[in-house]
């Protein structure tokens, strides 16, 4: 009879956790196109709680605590917006967002190729070693030594 008795209270309980939660719904867009940012990222700063959106842009906030808090939206490439809202129990807000791109110009880069003899020496020794030698064919086919096989060495110009 007892464990009946704290298998209702805990029934009880639980609903009424479920009943009083708080949620935040809505759709995030580009400022500018109004298409609709798939897969960003919304949660409550400085909590663990947090979803990204749908292939939409649409998202669910559950479990929003009740009072003032602050929501994040982000999304790469776009600027992070954040906004105070109040959450009562049970209350379910619609909260659209429009995102603005951030437009950066990316730095040159330079792609510079030398042969490094040292490599092809130890290539050529590790080849007759490991995988032997025939008269027919060649250590290292031509084709590899001048092209595919190079070290490369990549510089950073701005």
């Amino acid at each position: 009879m007892l464990k009946y008795f704290f298998l209702v209270v805990i029934s009880f309980s639980l609903s009424w956790n479920l009943s009083v939660q708080s949620f935040i719904s809505g759709k995030v867009r580009d400022s500018k196109t109004l298409e609709p940012l798939p897969f960003a990222n919304i949660y409550i700063n400085n909590t663990t709680i947090g979803v990204a959106a749908n292939q939409d842009g649409e998202y669910l906030l559950k479990n929003v605590p009740t009072g003032i808090n602050e929501i994040v939206f982000s999304f790469v490439g776009y600027q992070t917006n954040t906004t105070k809202i109040r959450a009562n129990d049970g209350e379910t807000i619609k909260l659209n967002i429009k995102l603005k791109q951030v437009e950066k110009e990316l730095e040159n880069v330079s792609i510079n190729s030398t042969r490094d003899k040292d490599w092809e020496k130890r290539m050529r020794r590790f080849q007759r070693v490991f995988l032997g030698e025939t008269k027919k064919m060649p250590l290292i086919p031509k084709f590899l030594m001048h092209g595919v096989l190079n070290s490369m060495r990549i510089s950073h110009q701005v």
